[in-house]
């Protein structure tokens, strides 16, 4: 079965988690033809008190300013729905910062 490994990153991960210890990896077994959102959808589930606080399951977005990246490549919150994943991927959660 397909497996794929979620990374959040600090700040976002102590919002998961009351450990303070960096990256949260969690990884997840998928079926064939899983999006992003589905994934998401279902991680939400499982805890949404955690992840609401990242993701917005009724508008299928993760909440700004979080950014998502697979394989190395930020992806464009539009593309969650129709990103299908595949053994060994890699998506990282990370916490925009901008100002000037």
């Amino acid at each position: 079965m397909p497996i794929v490994e979620i990374h959040i990153f600090p700040p976002l991960s102590y919002k998961m988690t009351s450990k303070r210890v960096g990256a949260l990896i969690i990884k997840k077994q998928i079926q064939p033809d899983t999006t992003l959102v589905d994934l998401l959808d279902r991680l939400d589930e499982e805890n949404h008190d955690a992840w609401q606080k990242l993701y917005n399951r009724n508008k299928k977005k993760m909440r700004p300013p979080v950014t998502t990246i697979l394989n190395g490549k930020a992806l464009s919150p539009s593309v969650l729905v129709h990103t299908v994943l595949t053994d060994g991927d890699q998506i990282k959660l990370i916490l925009v910062f901008a100002g000037g």
